[in-house]
């Protein structure tokens, strides 16, 4: 059976293989992404911007003020984000390389509850319609 032979029923969507719970969707990803970067954790020689990041943020947590003794043309906030990773301690290439990884996983799994939450409030929202409907119909 080819795949123009499959009947298209409405909201018919195949899942390939994805799990449907938003945990599990989470866990898939965050498997995903050790097995394809895990091996590059920690090397300092792969990513030379977010080293720089990490120098200049390191210099602000001992002191130092972007723009005044340490420059580069991007915004501070940028800066801030290496210095709040750099506070932490530790390893710093292998903080904000983890850090990264836990963004991108943290902006899909905050998109998944975005759409759950408006799912959810279209719900309610449709039930108190019909019910100001009910009660409108009850005062005429």
């Amino acid at each position: 059976m080819s795949v123009a032979a499959l009947p298209a029923t409405p909201g018919h969507r195949r899942s390939h293989g994805v799990p449907r719970s938003l945990p599990m969707q989470a866990l898939l990803l965050l498997l995903v992404a050790l097995a394809t970067r895990g091996a590059l954790f920690g090397s300092p020689l792969i990513h030379s911007d977010e080293g720089f990041y990490l120098l200049v943020g390191d210099r602000m947590v001992q002191g130092a003020w972007p723009f005044v003794d340490i420059f580069d043309r991007k915004p501070v906030g940028l800066f801030l984000i290496f210095a709040a990773i750099r506070a932490v301690g530790g390893d710093g290439i292998l903080l904000y390389q983890l850090a990264g990884l836990l963004h991108g996983k943290g902006r899909h799994v905050a998109l998944q509850l975005l759409k759950l939450i408006y799912q959810l409030l279209r719900q309610q929202v449709g039930a108190v319609a019909e019910g100001l409907g009910q009660l409108d119909k009850r005062g005429a």
